[in-house]
């Protein structure tokens, strides 16, 4: 990633130049993140996970990962700016692939920061947004919206999915988040969708689809991550997303595809 400018001196190159801070294309984030020792442990327990199906991340720290970063402010503070970095290309590819029309308000379930949020709003000028997330998530958000230039067509709300989400929306967008959980509290999430949506409306699901027997490396190694981070999590196949979907009260649509391995399911609820 360096280059030998004189003998035993070193300068960067565009590809080092990728971990600054200051790079429009930044990686630094996630390049700390994925270097941290509390990120690399639960990697020791992928055997035990294959043969018995326990949690990498709880086996290796005691307690679940979400608990953990709930626990350590400044591992989801890494956490969460990893995350935005390494889906700026999804981001902007979603709000150009995908057609909004008819979506007056949308609303991000565990939209983290807004990035996404704020990605599809420029892109649509007549639409409004909710913001929805854990409340230590969604209260550092407020500069996101600010710099996208979309804060004043945007709520931003804190919340438990697993409780409720909030209302009134045409449009739920649920962005790489039924990939962190398993059937049971994924299904939990699916249903506070369905009924904050009152039969209106539609759900939509930007995940990387797995293919059986042709996994890309992008698909296969979030695949192997998410086993190390929290166990039950999985990539689905498509089949498998729209047999979730059934169980959760939604018929799949279709399938939108981006430039990227995500592409946008689309349901309605049935």
């Amino acid at each position: 990633m360096l280059i030998e400018e004189t003998p035993g001196r070193f300068g960067p190159t565009p590809r080092s130049d990728l971990l600054r801070d200051d790079h429009p294309h930044s990686l630094r984030a996630a390049a700390v993140f994925f270097a941290e020792p509390w990120f690399q442990e639960p990697y020791r327990h992928l055997a035990a996970a294959i043969r018995s199906g326990c949690d990498p991340f709880q086996r290796a720290h005691g307690v679940k990962v979400f608990s953990y970063l709930a626990d350590h402010p400044d591992a989801a503070a890494l956490f969460n700016q990893a995350l935005t970095t390494l889906r700026a290309q999804r981001d902007a590819a979603v709000a150009a692939a995908y057609e909004f029309a008819g979506a007056q308000t949308l609303v991000d379930v565990g939209g983290g920061y807004g990035n996404l949020l704020v990605a599809v709003l420029r892109a649509h000028p007549a639409m409004r947004g909710v913001l929805f997330d854990l409340p230590a998530v969604v209260a550092t958000a407020g500069a996101t919206l600010e710099n996208g230039g979309v804060a004043e067509r945007c709520s931003v709300v804190g919340g438990d999915m697993f409780q409720a989400v909030p209302d009134g929306g045409d449009a739920y967008m649920l962005a790489s988040v039924i990939h962190d959980w398993g059937d049971a509290e994924s299904l939990s999430i699916l249903a506070n969708c369905h009924r904050a949506m009152d039969g209106r409306g539609r759900l939509l699901l930007v995940e990387a689809t797995a293919v059986p027997g042709a996994l890309t490396p992008v698909v296969a190694s979030l695949d192997l991550r998410m086993m190390a981070m929290v166990g039950e999590a999985r990539r689905r196949t498509e089949l498998e997303y729209r047999t979730l979907l059934e169980r959760g009260g939604f018929r799949l649509r279709r399938v939108v595809p981006t430039v990227t391995d995500f592409p946008v399911i689309e349901a309605v609820p049935a």
